[in-house]
């Protein structure tokens, strides 16, 4: 938790997010979304901004559409995040590249792990069986308990986490689905990732 005690994404995976929203949605658009969103702009990302954006997406778009500008909006994110993560972590380093499908996923995924333990108050777990990996999320930032179940919509981490895996798997397309959510009334929001590509 930060000092302030509101949980939040550090400034600069707020940078990230940011790109992500100027990439998709266009700079005069993302200054509205932050605005509404009431993003004042400095020290990161607090949950509740994160949240208020995912709302307004479906405000602005529907509820399908927003959902899908969520899932872009994480795929583009995923990006910027190498750019600024990147060679910390290891992702851009040539033995990670030359490892083994399976053990580059498991790592790479360990590793984007860290990363939001360290530059987020987002609390995640990974899971692992021969067929798929579990991302439990605790406090997911884009949704919230609801006394009426809304759906899964955890978008923006689908998406991130589909980048990822499409980006560790040469560019194979790897199913990742959330199959649990906060905001229907689970207990943790559940990411699904097949350890096989599609096709």
């Amino acid at each position: 938790m930060t000092a302030s005690g509101v949980p939040r994404y550090s400034e600069r995976m707020g940078r990230v997010v940011i790109l992500a929203l100027d990439e998709i949605l266009g700079v005069e658009e993302t200054r509205h979304l932050l605005n509404s969103a009431g993003h004042s702009g400095s020290s990161g990302f607090p949950f509740a901004v994160l949240h208020r954006i995912q709302q307004l997406l479906g405000e602005r778009y529907g509820t399908l559409a927003g959902r899908g500008v969520a899932q872009r909006l994480g795929r583009a994110a995923f990006k910027y995040m190498l750019g600024s993560f990147g060679s910390e972590l290891g992702l851009d380093a040539l033995e990670f590249r030359l490892l083994p499908l399976r053990r580059r996923m498991g790592l790479g995924l360990d590793l984007i792990l860290q990363l939001f333990k360290q530059e987020t108050d987002q609390i995640n777990r990974l899971e692992s069986t021969s067929e798929s990996y579990q991302w439990q999320i605790e406090n997911s930032p884009f949704c919230m308990p609801s006394q009426q179940p809304q759906g899964p919509t955890c978008d923006w981490m689908v998406g991130f986490l589909q980048e990822a895996l499409t980006w560790m798997g040469g560019g194979k397309y790897y199913q990742v689905r959330e199959e649990n959510c906060i905001a229907s009334g689970g207990s943790l929001c559940t990411i699904k990732i097949d350890r096989n590509p599609i096709g």
